[in-house]
Order: structure tokens, then sequence, then C-alpha cells
């Protein structure tokens, strides 16, 4: 099914919340810059609202987009971590990523990205 998303329609999508471990924000382009060749992305412990709303340094990942090698990453204060039920053990001082899961993430940025032909963030 291709997407026109020059006609954008407005959809309601209500689905089950999981007790995330982790969560997070990717962006297709740096928005500190808007250096296209460049991916980011934020997480931290717990549900995303934390990041998606600002209420915590989370760590930030930059990657480039060439090669979805690790350019910088930024270990997070993660103030503030939430979760739906249980609180699961973490540690504020170890990163919320593998460079695993980040390789995973910036590749399906990468696939949005060429998709679109635009700039795309999305919640995860």
């Amino acid at each position: 099914m291709k997407l026109d998303y020059t006609q954008p329609k407005i959809s309601v999508i209500v689905m089950a919340m999981v007790n995330a471990e982790v969560a997070g924000v990717a962006f297709s382009l740096n928005p500190q810059n808007n250096d296209y060749d460049e991916l980011v992305i934020n997480s931290n412990f717990g549900l995303g609202e934390t990041v998606v709303s600002g209420t915590v340094t989370p760590d930030t990942f930059i990657i480039d987009k060439v090669d979805l090698r690790i350019i910088e990453q930024k270990l997070g204060k993660k103030e503030v971590c939430l979760f739906l039920e249980e609180k699961l053990n973490y540690q504020v001082e170890q990163w919320t990523l593998s460079d695993k899961h980040i390789e995973k993430l910036a590749a399906g940025m990468q696939t949005l990205f060429k998709y679109y032909k635009f700039p795309v963030d999305v919640e995860w």
C-alpha cells in the first residue's frame, strides 16, 4: 500500500500500552543542526513520555546515516523514569540502548526516510 503523504488524513490509533523497559524518540535528521547525513536517537528507561515531554536529559546517540556508525553518544542524567506498572531494574549510570539496538533503530529510520522522502521523527 502506497501512502500519499501530500494528502494527509487524520486517524486515531488505539493500542494496548506496554510496560516499556526503554523508549524514546528517533529523528531521521539531526534536529540540532538540520544535518541530513546524521540521525539522532534519544532514549530513557521506562515510558517515552519523559523524553517526549522534555522532563529528562535522555541518552543521546548521533549516527552517521551512510554506514550507521555511532558518531557521538552522550549519557543522559535520566532524572526521572516512568513505568506503567512495576518499576523495572535500571541504573541511570548505564546506557539505555546497546549498539545492536541503536543499529536496528537507525536502519528503521533510514527505511522510513527513504520511503517518505522527507525527514520524520518517531516515538518508539
